[in-house]
């Protein structure tokens, strides 16, 4: 039911992207790059992919709450809700509301 909640929760929120965070993946080219092949390895099931291009924009960009937010869904699809919990917690101390929002439904 938790992965259920989840997928839909990630679903609603790329359709509605803080702007802050927007601009600052716009910055770089090469952290636009591996979003969007995160987000296409993740929804093929490739969670180990995911989790490795989510990384790639992390070490870039550390601030950028939604890298951390959707390697959350990566860690939690594989059964690794340690490294979820970590990354949602990441994504909200980072003031990203739906990692908040994550956090509180798989806690």
């Amino acid at each position: 039911m938790k992965k259920i909640i989840l997928s839909y929760l990630m679903a609603i929120s790329m359709f509605s992207p803080n702007l802050s965070n927007a601009n600052m993946l716009n910055s770089s080219h090469y952290s636009e790059t591996y979003f969007t092949k995160g987000i296409n390895y993740y929804n093929k099931g490739e969670y180990n992919n995911a989790i490795e291009e989510f990384s790639q924009i992390i070490i870039m960009l550390p601030d950028f709450a939604p890298a951390y937010y959707l390697r959350g869904f990566a860690y939690n699809d594989k059964g690794e809700y340690v490294n979820a919990t970590n990354d949602f917690k990441r994504a909200c101390d980072l003031k990203y509301e739906d990692g908040c929002k994550a956090l509180r439904i798989i806690s």
